[in-house]
């Protein structure tokens, strides 16, 4: 009888994970501070002198339509605002971190990518509108809230596409963390808070993401569970399609969850927002993105 990897095990593939480059360990800290200023996060992109090219080539782009050429990046920064292009960067570096791991049969980590950029930009949008404790890591907690499903993946394939074969069978009768806990005496929120501890993230960014299947009302978890639910729900979904009910209209999807709580959001203002965000990280300069 095979017997699952223990946590601890699965959080030894964090040091499989291509390390973080020091300019990307320096912006997930500014996510732990209330805001973050122009000139601060103007000298963090200029240490890297890649990244500080690719951010003019996006200023520069079509996206914005400027008439005269952007050349310095506190000029980027002012045109995109500090913290979409805080969002775009990390966004992007932490993609291409994903990109570089082996391909796992049952997995696909381009669905993963999408996934955590969707549950981040819908995260950052909801938390504007709800009752939260700390709007500002939203995004950052929306990005990396599934990292410990892919540490499963790597520590355990066998035992994930256990668990994908079970909820497929039992998914109307069993959470998909209930599952991982069956399989593993774990699951992916706790495995996840525990990396993001490793990686110094601050800790109500911690406590969101270790939340985020069990959301505490008025606490940043209630934001994520929702944006990860509205994800799965408009078809971003780190599930196969059979194992997601997907509805035709986006619109009458999300509809019912945000007159829910989320009252003061229209449904087609979110799903706007979220189509021009994901435009923007999609439109990125190829040297960000590969």
């Amino acid at each position: 009888m095979r017997v699952a990897p223990s946590q601890a095990q699965i959080l030894d593939k964090l040091s499989e994970l291509p390390p973080f480059s020091p300019v990307l360990v320096k912006l997930l800290g500014t996510f732990g501070q209330a805001n973050i200023s122009c000139g601060t996060l103007a000298g963090l992109i200029e240490q890297d002198p890649v990244m500080a090219g690719s951010v003019l080539r996006l200023a520069n782009s079509s996206l914005y339509s400027q008439k005269s050429t952007v050349t310095s990046i506190a000029a980027a920064i002012n045109l995109i605002g500090t913290d979409r292009l805080r969002n775009v960067v990390t966004a992007l570096s932490v993609s291409q971190m994903w990109k570089r791991l082996p391909a796992v049969e049952g997995w696909s980590t381009a669905d993963f990518n999408e996934h955590g950029l969707a549950v981040a930009i819908l995260g950052a949008t909801l938390a504007d509108q709800m009752p939260n404790d700390f709007a500002e890591g939203a995004f950052l907690a929306g990005l990396l809230h599934g990292v410990g499903k892919l540490l499963v993946v790597m520590a355990a394939p066998d035992d994930y596409r256990e668990i994908l074969r079970r909820y497929e069978a039992e998914g109307n009768t069993k959470s998909w963390v209930q599952l991982e806990r069956d399989v593993l005496d774990t699951d992916h929120p706790s495995l996840s808070a525990l990396a993001l501890e490793q990686w110094k993230i601050a800790e109500p960014i911690r406590r969101a993401v270790a939340w985020h299947q069990d959301p505490e009302l008025g606490k940043l978890s209630q934001v994520i569970w929702l944006a990860d639910s509205l994800a799965n729900a408009i078809g971003y979904s780190v599930l196969p399609p059979k194992a997601v009910l997907l509805e035709q209209d986006p619109v009458e999807t999300v509809g019912p969850w945000l007159r829910q709580h989320c009252p003061g959001l229209p449904p087609g203002e979110l799903l706007d927002t979220f189509h021009h965000e994901m435009d923007v990280i999609r439109g990125a300069p190829r040297t960000l993105r590969s």
